[in-house]
């Protein structure tokens, strides 16, 4: 067999497609993330299987600002990202991203948004006023 041959077994899914969701669907079952996005990398096919589930849930930690920023550089080089998020998890404490409410508006999949809020401590500042209209807005403004 040559080479080339080679070259474009290798390029193609061996597995039936239906396998490779099935895969796919034990390894979130299993909240594997590890394995599922190890098992992106295999090909192409796979990789799209694999990323309905890696993006399916979100999680905009409190005070971490630079996750926001990270996933908002995310969605600028693979914008598609956004419409497979379902479920997000975003605490309402400081500090905020400015990135936020661009990051939030892009999500036009979401299902489930679960907010929360911890009790400020003398130590961390009140949310802001911008910051709460910022939110408010993207709120608003998806349909």
């Amino acid at each position: 067999m040559s080479s080339r041959s080679l070259l474009k077994m290798a390029n193609r899914t061996l597995l039936p497609l239906d396998i490779l969701y099935t895969v796919a669907e034990i390894l979130a079952g299993r909240s594997d993330m590890d394995s599922l996005k190890t098992s992106s990398l295999a090909c192409r096919d796979f990789r799209r299987i694999c990323e309905k589930h890696i993006f399916a849930e979100v999680d905009l930690t409190p005070g971490d600002r630079s996750l926001v920023d990270q996933f908002k550089k995310l969605l600028d080089i693979k914008p598609e990202a956004a419409a497979l998020v379902q479920d997000v998890r975003l605490f309402l404490d400081p500090p905020y991203s400015a990135n936020l409410p661009t990051v939030l508006s892009s999500m036009k999949a979401i299902r489930r948004l679960s907010l929360g809020v911890r009790k400020p401590t003398p130590y961390e500042p009140q949310h802001s006023p911008t910051s709460k209209y910022e939110l408010s807005t993207t709120f608003r403004s998806q349909k």
